[in-house]
């Protein structure tokens, strides 16, 4: 499968690269909305740089990757998804809820593949909520929250990550 990161800027990029590499995906190419931080990122992990944002889709991969600002995600999600290109869509992807359910709307429109990387589904704890309500020894879900924790801000800056 090829995949192309397209926002390597975004503090996932080297999550998402490792994911990949692991699992025997070839990346296609390394795109970003800062050149040169793609530039270094591709050369950094010796990897195919594309410059341009439209050569992505004019010579499509398996599957684009995308990650970027919530204020330009959204266009490239439209592109992407007319172009017939399946997608997965790293949060946040828009400013706004109105603009998700606008591009829910068009991937539905489209049948497209839309997936977004939602990583607390497979933890432990869901794990263990399922291990107990298959023993029945759980009760109904009423309320749940997740947290995931990173690290700090200062993270962002170390690196490199405006």
């Amino acid at each position: 499968m090829k995949i192309t990161l397209a926002g390597s800027s975004h503090w996932h990029a080297e999550i998402h690269l490792d994911a990949a590499r692991f699992y025997g995906a070839e990346i296609a190419g390394i795109w970003d909305e800062d050149p040169g931080q793609a530039h270094a990122f591709a050369a950094h992990h010796d990897l195919p740089f594309i410059e341009d944002f439209k050569e992505i889709l004019s010579s499509p991969p398996d599957v684009i990757l995308l990650m970027g600002h919530p204020s330009t995600v959204p266009a490239r999600v439209r592109a992407i998804i007319e172009a017939g290109i399946p997608l997965i869509l790293e949060k946040p992807a828009a400013s706004h809820t109105r603009e998700l359910m606008a591009l829910r709307d068009l991937a539905r429109q489209h049948q497209a593949f839309v997936a977004v990387p939602l990583p607390n589904r497979f933890g432990p704890a869901v794990a263990g909520f399922e291990r107990l309500r298959r023993q029945g020894r759980a009760g109904p879900v009423a309320h749940c929250q997740f947290r995931l924790v990173n690290g700090p801000p200062q993270r962002y800056i170390a690196d490199g990550v405006a």
